[in-house]
């Protein structure tokens, strides 16, 4: 138990908790204590703020894909311009070379018909063949070149459709560049803010375990005051002569004086409920606060079994008072009873102190008969317990 306090501790103080690392185990379980009650509301904001993240993180997680799916697509309908820009090209070489080709053939043609006209026809009569034959051969020529000029007017035509077509497609190539760029930054942007709520969330996860672990701990405090209080039941068994066990008559309901004066109930006996976590905490005594080194005093004549430090609960003194039954008072700020000793009812047993999950000084008063925790409250005066101040339902239900 010692050995997982002082881990648990150490870990509070690399996590940032305030806790001091002292090399007295008393401190640190005093701080242990103080640490979960002003924690405890910091730790249902966390638990928020933990789901809230998740939330956010599914959601970015949900962004990043449609962003993917997105990228992609982009990237895709790229691809096929940049394919659709490169067939174009050469289809437009092609057009060039045709093009010039065709003003080739027809300078050729309009060369030839220029002679015509120039120097007659004597220079197109060959051997033995008419004028009509020549006639027919120069009309081939003139629709030839006619032919000629429509084709390169069409091939020229189509020529500057495709540089418009080109325009376009370089400037739809330019516009999908943009995005691709844009949605790369944006998820970019969504891996930075990922990878930050997620440091984020594991820092919540280290101080939510600390928390929790603290109070697995706080709860290993009462199973070890429970074994303590069998150890000294197997004890009494062996001390038959002790004065006190024969006078069963005084542990009556309604017969015993308050340990504390001018106090508060804070805490009530029994089980508690934690909405918030569902969970339920067994309270095996009383808190009531007092003014710190208020006297504490001896209910009933007894011998004390135990004084000293019990983790969780500070400085303690049980008292045996016979036929089993035991008073423990924690919390105390001091001492004043040593074990074995015979004390008298109204004996100060030491004085009020502020080590427990009380953010003011208080009493932990329990009643125990033969090892088993019982109602103190019953057993006090009427006209004492009419005295105490009950605090509010809902502060009393605090685990």
């Amino acid at each position: 138990m010692r050995l997982a306090l002082l881990v648990l501790l150490s870990a509070s103080v690399a996590l940032g908790a305030p806790l001091a690392n002292h090399s007295d185990p008393r401190k640190r379980a005093e701080e242990l204590s103080r640490y979960i009650e002003n924690e405890r509301e910091q730790f249902v904001q966390r638990e928020t703020k933990r789901r809230d993240l998740l939330d956010q993180l599914d959601q970015i997680n949900k962004d990043q894909n449609r962003l993917r799916e997105g990228l992609a697509a982009y990237e895709s309908e790229r691809d096929e311009l940049i394919m659709s820009l490169e067939n174009l090209r050469v289809e437009a070489e092609n057009q060039k070379l045709a093009e010039t080709a065709a003003r080739t053939q027809l300078s050729t043609l309009l060369k030839v018909l220029y002679q015509v006209r120039r120097d007659g026809l004597g220079g197109f009569l060959l051997q033995g063949e008419s004028l009509g034959k020549v006639y027919r051969r120069i009309r081939v020529f003139s629709q030839s070149a006619s032919f000629g000029k429509k084709a390169i007017a069409r091939l020229h035509e189509r020529s500057e459709r495709l540089v418009t077509t080109e325009k376009e497609l370089e400037a739809a190539k330019q516009h999908l560049e943009d995005v691709i760029s844009r949605s790369s930054a944006e998820g970019e942007q969504l891996k930075n803010t990922l990878q930050r709520k997620k440091e984020t969330l594991s820092s919540i996860g280290k101080k939510q375990a600390l928390f929790k672990a603290a109070e697995k701990e706080y709860e290993k405090v009462s199973a070890e005051v429970q074994v303590l209080f069998k150890q000294l039941e197997a004890k009494e068994q062996e001390k038959k002569t002790v004065a006190e066990e024969r006078k069963p008559h005084s542990f009556r309901h309604a017969t015993l004086p308050l340990p504390v004066e001018g106090g508060k109930l804070v805490r009530e006996f029994g089980k508690r409920t934690n909405e918030e976590f569902k969970t339920v905490t067994l309270h095996k005594g009383v808190e009531i606060e007092a003014p710190l080194k208020s006297p504490v005093f001896a209910v009933l004549p007894g011998i004390v079994e135990f004084e000293g430090w019990i983790k969780g609960m500070g400085n303690v003194v049980i008292i045996h008072h016979g036929d089993g039954f035991y008073t423990l008072s924690g919390h105390l700020y001091k001492i004043s009873a040593s074990k074995g000793s015979a004390i008298k009812s109204g004996d100060v047993i030491g004085l009020v102190g502020d080590t427990g999950r009380n953010d003011k000084p208080s009493l932990y008063f329990e009643v125990r008969e033969n090892a088993e925790a019982v109602d103190p409250m019953p057993y006090f005066l009427s006209d004492e317990v009419s005295k105490i101040q009950v605090a509010d339902a809902a502060h009393s239900r605090k685990s």
